[in-house]
């Protein structure tokens, strides 16, 4: 029987383990999901699409004035005079007319503007879209830090652990003081100062991304690793020639000159008449089908409005303003690309020149530690001498996973202006 009971209790606690197993494991996901998630599921990229879907609708909406107008009237009336000998007059008439605009101010300019400003909307969210993704790759590449930040940490404070357990010996045999030990324990503690904010700071990173990708903040991830070693953008010469043709802000700012230029013809139309056909059928009848009368007409109707203090002249002046206006914010925002293009490249170059360096500290500071660390077991360096070596090679350890993994954003971000 207790054989039993004790099996039992194994087996439950085997069933609980798994069940803890099971809500501590984390999934791990590429970059390439992360991207395709926050498309599906980010809440700003889904308004943005619904912007897209409002523009296709006002196009289709501009379709319409192309086709006739259709109106139905029924009315049924009674009445009656104060004549002597008048009695209650009760009548019906039905009234049917169809109007067709052969021609109205503005009415082909107003449907290539909608064209136009569809057009603007889907460039506007796909460009919404590589922002997006930038944000994504950001955060990716900032978890990417992140982790390998702890690494560097953890690596660190194990060899000052193994460090103050040679000193602890060397103090029982006489050889060290006790001040050396606690300056031993003052700087591993430091190095798990370092790496409590880091890992919290891998908390607030995942929870960032959980948002773009339109998760729970809370949810449990891991991210796979991605080589900081390699960058795949064009040469600068060729990024500055596709970047006008591929830049998603200098197309939008293209297309609304086009849409004011639009807006400006359509007020210079203003002056012009509106043309249209009509057909009217009337049938009209008393209750008593005593007097039936029916009646047709078909005509072409020619109307315009001959004054409206100046307001149509007023409204050209304006829209040619605003033609000029949005040619000096795209030649604002040629500039504008510009700098930030040859800012990127010159960032990246930094980089460049950075991670060379970095990666010689990193070099020099580890063989500067081990030569220390061996003349401080002879005696022949101090404590500081050994932890400044230590704290040393953490340092240009980390100076080089920051700048690796920021030459990353960077990247991110010169594809993201080219639109590629």
């Amino acid at each position: 029987m207790k054989q039993k009971i004790i099996l039992i209790a194994i087996f439950i606690c085997l069933i609980n383990l798994q069940l803890i197993f099971a809500q501590n494991k984390k999934d791990t996901i590429t970059l390439d999901q992360c991207i395709e998630l926050a498309n599906q599921n980010n809440p700003s990229l889904q308004k943005s699409q619904i912007n897209v879907n409002q523009a296709g609708i006002a196009l289709k909406q501009s379709y319409s004035r192309l086709l006739p107008s259709v109106n139905l009237g029924i009315t049924a009336s009674s009445s009656e005079t104060s004549l002597p000998g008048s009695e209650w007059d009760s009548q019906w008439n039905i009234q049917g007319t169809v109007e067709q605009n052969i021609y109205q101010p503005g009415l082909f300019s107003k449907i290539k503007q909608a064209k136009t400003n569809d057009k603007i909307a889907q460039i506007s969210n796909d460009d919404f879209e590589t922002q997006i993704r930038l944000m994504v790759e950001s955060t990716y590449f900032q978890i990417l830090t992140s982790k390998s930040l702890i690494y560097v940490y953890k690596e660190n404070i194990k060899l000052a652990e193994k460090n103050l357990e040679k000193i602890r010996v060397m103090y029982d045999v006489g050889a060290r003081t006790e001040s050396d030990i606690l300056k031993a324990e003052v700087q591993k503690g430091d190095f798990e100062m370092l790496l409590i904010i880091e890992q919290e700071r891998l908390l607030n990173y995942k929870r960032s991304l959980n948002i773009i990708l339109g998760q729970p903040p809370e949810a449990n991830f891991d991210v796979e690793d991605i080589s900081a070693e390699t960058i795949n953008i064009p040469e600068f010469e060729n990024a500055k020639n596709i970047l006008f043709e591929n830049n998603r802000e200098y197309q939008i700012g293209i297309q609304q000159i086009n849409s004011q230029k639009l807006s400006l013809k359509i007020a210079k139309e203003a002056f012009l008449p509106s043309i249209s056909g009509f057909y009217n059928h009337t049938k009209s009848n008393d209750f008593a089908g005593d007097s039936e009368l029916t009646s047709k007409q078909v005509g072409i109707r020619v109307s315009r409005n001959l004054f409206e203090g100046f307001s149509k002249k007023r409204t050209v002046q304006k829209e040619k303003l605003n033609v000029g206006k949005s040619k000096i914010d795209l030649q604002e925002t040629e500039r504008e690309l510009i700098e930030e293009l040859t800012n990127l490249y010159t960032s990246l170059q930094t980089y460049n020149n950075l991670i060379s360096i970095h990666e010689k500290n990193a070099e020099s500071s580890k063989r500067d530690l081990e030569l220390v660390t061996e003349r401080y077991a002879v005696g022949a360096s101090t404590i500081l001498d050994q932890m400044n070596a230590q704290a040393s090679l953490l340092q240009s350890q980390s100076n080089l996973v920051k700048v690796k993994y920021s030459r990353k954003i960077v990247e991110a971000q010169i594809r993201q202006l080219l639109g590629v």
